[in-house]
């Protein structure tokens, strides 16, 4: 435990100085997650799919790589939960052909509608949710498959954010949406980056099918994340030019560029991506307060890789938080200050209790007093251990005073 967690702290480490370093530890844990079944030790092989899907998986997420992100989770998923793989592949065996069919014809009907109103300029795709992520929803959904609309989605991928407001109209017109099912990420992105727009709605067939829109650039970010900003050029209007894949791997060998020389390149790389390194890896790195290593790994996996959702300040500004955190946890994300002097919350414009599970799309408005102070259940109502160490402090601040 203390080797691996050593492992983890010095790859953040790293990482905080080039993100290129977690990236290429990615691709190397998504080739030992596609080769589990070569392992021998059956307790090895667990170990390693469970790492994969509570650390690697996570971070290939808040990194927007969601292809690494599916990749990797669906190639841990049955060494690491076995009973539970096999139960949902039944279940989406059993609706499959029926979702290809509405999938199928929705697609047709869309291409029609939106060409008749001028909107030719796209491209369409399906998107197949990942088996362990129709897993997770399950749980979610108490395991009723028929509560679940995206297992198939449609995508429609336009040139400019204009045309996708449009689609989004067009599809309307014609579909009925399902109320409390459309999310604009490309007004308010989500903190890894992700831009779309979802909609589900009604088939007229007695089911849902969600669809996305989006630009080109915003589904290559979708798909990339991070590295999408390393590795893609973007191409003028009217270039032919065909070299983007050499573009891409240039990032990773600069011995195989083209015009600079690999010396020269691996200076501007090291420049473009010192800037890409996302916050919360550097908080990772310099977590060195965390002194055990239970402790270490609890922090990584509740605070940063638990399933999450994201709430709104007053002025707009997106806090990325774990599923169930509270109005204690938001304070103490916007600042340790806020915390300490929080007196109550408002969620949506509405007093709320400080036990109050945040939604997504939340806003939530902390209101402070200069004599407010935490209590010791608030360290038991915090979800996050980022709050609960600050709480912690202030407690033994207090006492220390006393």
């Amino acid at each position: 435990m203390e080797r691996h967690t050593e492992s983890l702290r010095k790859l953040f480490a790293a990482t905080a100085k080039d993100i290129r370093v977690l990236i290429i530890k990615l691709m190397d844990r998504l080739h030992n997650a596609r080769t589990l079944q070569f392992v021998p030790v059956e307790e090895k092989r667990t170990r390693i799919a469970q790492e994969t899907l509570e650390i690697y998986a996570p971070i290939a997420d808040r990194l927007g790589m969601s292809v690494a992100k599916q990749e990797l989770e669906d190639a841990a998923f049955p060494f690491a939960l076995p009973k539970e793989y096999e139960k949902t592949r039944e279940l989406l065996k059993e609706r499959k052909k029926e979702n290809e069919k509405r999938l199928e014809k929705v697609e047709k009907d869309l291409k029609r509608e939106l060409g008749e109103t001028g909107l030719r300029a796209f491209r369409t795709e399906a998107r197949i949710k990942g088996i362990y992520s129709l897993y997770r929803k399950l749980e979610r959904k108490g395991w009723d498959i028929a509560k679940i609309y995206d297992i198939l989605a449609l995508r429609i991928i336009f040139p400019e954010v204009a045309d996708c407001y449009a689609a989004l109209g067009v599809i309307h017109a014609h579909w009925r949406p399902v109320p409390g099912k459309i999310k604009d990420y490309i007004a308010f992105p989500k903190p890894n980056g992700y831009q779309s727009i979802h909609t589900t709605v009604y088939t007229g067939d007695g089911g849902a099918l969600e669809i996305q829109v989006r630009t080109e650039a915003q589904h290559r970010e979708a798909l990339f994340g991070i590295a999408s900003h390393l590795a893609y050029k973007e191409v003028q209007k009217g270039s032919k030019d065909k070299r983007r894949g050499l573009n891409w791997m240039r990032q990773f060998f600069p011995s195989l560029g083209f015009g600079d020389s690999p010396t020269k390149q691996i200076e501007t790389n090291a420049a473009q991506v010192k800037g890409s390194v996302p916050a919360w890896v550097t908080e990772l790195a310099h977590a060195h307060d965390i002194d055990k290593s239970e402790q270490y790994l609890d922090t990584l996996k509740e605070d940063f890789f638990s399933h999450r959702v994201f709430v709104f300040t007053p002025k707009g500004d997106v806090i990325d938080l774990p599923i169930d955190a509270t109005p204690i946890d938001f304070a103490y994300a916007v600042h340790s200050d806020v915390g300490n002097k929080m007196s109550g919350a408002r969620v949506n414009g509405k007093m709320v209790a400080l036990d109050t599970a945040l939604r997504n799309g939340d806003m939530v408005d902390i209101i402070t007093k200069p004599s407010a102070k935490p209590s010791r259940k608030w360290h038991d109502i915090a979800k996050t251990n980022m709050a609960k160490k600050h709480i912690r402090a202030a407690l033994a601040a207090m006492e220390k005073k006393t």
